[in-house]
């Protein structure tokens, strides 16, 4: 506070006296407080002495007033916040019932009785069926027996006052909607018999406390409801994971081809489901759909799995007859049995000839992009368990450079909007002949995004899948550089790779820039710590880092200016034996596929390198001027 905020005598005399009127002293005449100044002035006007003490009175009783009101005002602020700690205490009711006593015990507290009770028949809660907090002294035999009454009655929720007012009660469980089958949940009641009766203001009150409290009971029925329940939800759950878990995690792929999957299920798990094999050489690959949801279907999406990856072992000479007699030995029958069905789209993938062959029983869309026009493959027979009679034919397709199969699940075609509308098979086909330069794992998830967007968060109906086929040699050649980071030698400034080297790697697809930055990131953090802790530089040195994506591999150059360092003379951590140093370069060479460093014009020159999927595998190389 500055010397003109300090209050003045005259300021602290004013204050002195509105606490206490008589402590300042006056010589005679009426009290005029802080206008006693004026008192010499008006001595020859005893009309003007009279309204200046007139004045002075008022000022005084206009403090009383205000500090009656700021009292007032701070005792109803602290009921508030006891109604705040009662609300706080709703949501620790679904762990302990014990919450129901320290409700009781607010309560009593907000109203300023002598005690307060709960009584809950023990049919409708799982709960102690009487519940006191206080001592109700005589009133206590008028205190259980008007919430017994309560409880019985079923009456009205209102507050009625008992007893003189001095007990007051009411029925919980009929607010609002009834509660489950219009069962009273319970009575309460409170009681003074000492004090002041129940007022008008105080009945509001409780009426306002029993709210909460039903609302603390209509949760723990809710509750114990639901725990009766879970055993059967979660075994459904478990169940539906397992079958969940037959899909395969990632896509199986070879050299030479880029392939991505994905299943999103309606339900907890759904009929929908994707294959890709490696089996002689050969990638195999199927997607399909089980009629019908839930659980049944993907039970039956189980055995369907497994029966493809049977057929697929063993039609080893490519030979897609042999793999559908295999699949109608397993499962015609069974499907037949359960009035159930499966469309499917099966076959693999020559990349001596840049073909790929399928057969499509009934499943839709399957989309062929040629020179960025889409074209739809039909089917030439019904779904697998019509008609056993009637088989797919083969349909070769080409698979290079201007070329990609794309499959997906009616549940993508066939989601509606809020409008009714379906997102439909043109908006399919356009979607995939658009994006034939993007990989197949991005495409994927622009066909789920592309969905979502039309859906405009309408549900989804069914479950929903993409499949995506295309060659490496569709990645772009070109290297995108992103700018280069320049840090301090600093450990505090090594939390700038992570952020720079994010935004270096945005145009890749999810999954791919995640997995590349979190290795990447870790291994140049290490490859810099040694820089810090072992280079000899000082907090001024800079260390440059650039990242290069191209089709093969992502890229992260260090350039530092610490000695000279011998990779192959670091310390190798042995399992089991304690050391110090070695794990920084351990750990930078696990997280990447390569590792390189070279001593360049008074530098030290590193490079991590992580190769991107479908690229070849990289050559062994250990120093950059090889």
């Amino acid at each position: 506070m500055s010397p003109s905020d300090a209050p003045t005598s005259r300021e602290r005399t004013v204050a002195d006296w509105l606490r206490s009127p008589g402590a300042i002293p006056r010589t005679s005449g009426p009290d005029l407080g802080p206008l006693q100044q004026f008192e010499e002035l008006a001595s020859g006007n005893p009309e003007l002495l009279s309204s200046i003490a007139t004045a002075a009175e008022s000022y005084r009783r206009q403090f009383a007033k205000v500090g009656a009101l700021a009292g007032a005002l701070i005792e109803a602020q602290e009921r508030l916040d006891a109604i705040g700690d009662l609300t706080d205490l709703v949501v620790r009711v679904l762990d302990t019932d014990s919450a129901f006593d320290s409700m009781l015990e607010v309560a009593r507290d907000l109203t300023l009785s002598d005690a307060a009770l709960l009584i809950t028949p023990s049919e409708t809660l799982p709960l102690t069926p009487e519940r006191l907090s206080g001592d109700a002294g005589a009133l206590g035999t008028a205190l259980t027996a008007r919430v017994t009454e309560a409880v019985l009655s079923g009456g009205p929720s209102s507050v009625s006052p008992h007893e003189d007012g001095r007990v007051a009660t009411t029925t919980l469980g009929l607010r609002g909607a009834r509660a489950f089958g219009g069962e009273t949940l319970g009575g309460l009641g409170f009681s003074r018999s000492r004090g002041e009766q129940f007022t008008t203001a105080d009945l509001r009150l409780i009426d306002t406390i029993a709210g909460t409290i039903e609302l603390g009971l209509s949760l723990h029925v809710m509750h114990e409801s639901s725990l009766k329940r879970i055993a059967v939800a979660q075994e459904h759950r478990i169940a539906s994971s397992i079958a969940q878990a037959t899909l395969t995690a990632a896509a199986a792929s070879m050299p030479g081809l880029d392939v991505a999957s994905a299943t999103v299920p309606a339900h907890v798990s759904g009929g929908d489901f994707h294959v890709t094999m490696e089996s002689g050489g050969t990638l195999w690959f199927a997607v399909g759909d089980v009629s019908g949801k839930g659980l049944p279907a993907a039970i039956v999406m189980t055995r369907t799995v497994s029966a493809l990856r049977a057929a697929f072992a063993g039609a080893s000479d490519r030979d897609l007859d042999v793999a559908w007699n295999y699949l109608l030995d397993d499962l015609f029958d069974y499907l037949e049995q359960l009035g159930m069905f499966v469309t499917l789209a099966f076959g693999y993938v020559d990349l001596d000839g840049n073909t790929v062959s399928v057969c499509n029983a009934g499943h839709s869309p399957m989309t062929h992009v040629k020179a960025g026009i889409a074209s739809s493959v039909p089917a030439t027979a019904p779904p697998l368990g019509i008609i056993r009679s009637l088989r797919p034919s083969r349909v070769q397709l080409p698979l290079d450079d201007e070329s990609m199969l794309v499959i997906g699940s009616d549940g993508l075609t066939e989601q509606e909007n809020s409008d009714g509308q379906m997102f439909g098979y043109d908006r399919f086909d356009e979607l995939c002949s658009t994006l034939v330069e993007t990989s197949s794992a991005g495409l994927v998830e622009a066909i789920f995004s592309h969905v979502d967007e039309f859906a405009q968060q309408h549900p989804r109906s069914d479950d929903q899948t993409a499949f995506v086929l295309k060659t490496t040699s569709q990645l772009t050649d070109s290297t995108v550089s992103a700018p280069e980071l320049k840090i301090a030698a600093e450990a505090s400034q090594l939390r700038e790779i992570g952020p720079w080297l994010a935004a270096a790697l945005e145009h890749l697809d999810p999954a791919e820039s995640t997995d590349a930055h979190s290795r990447l990131e870790l291994a140049a953090h290490e490859i810099c710590m040694n820089v810090i802790d072992h280079g000899g530089v000082s907090s001024k040195s800079l260390v440059t880092l650039t990242v290069d994506v191209t089709a093969a591999a992502v890229q992260v150059h260090i350039v530092d200016h610490g000695r000279s360092f011998d990779p192959d003379a670091a310390p190798v951590p042995v399992a089991g034996q304690a050391q110090v140093g070695g794990y920084g370069l351990l750990i930078a060479r696990r997280l990447s596929d390569e590792l390189r460093y070279a001593r360049e014009s008074e530098t030290n020159r590193w490079m991590l390198v992580v190769k991107r999927r479908g690229a070849p595998a990289p050559e062994s190389e250990e120093s950059l001027d090889e």
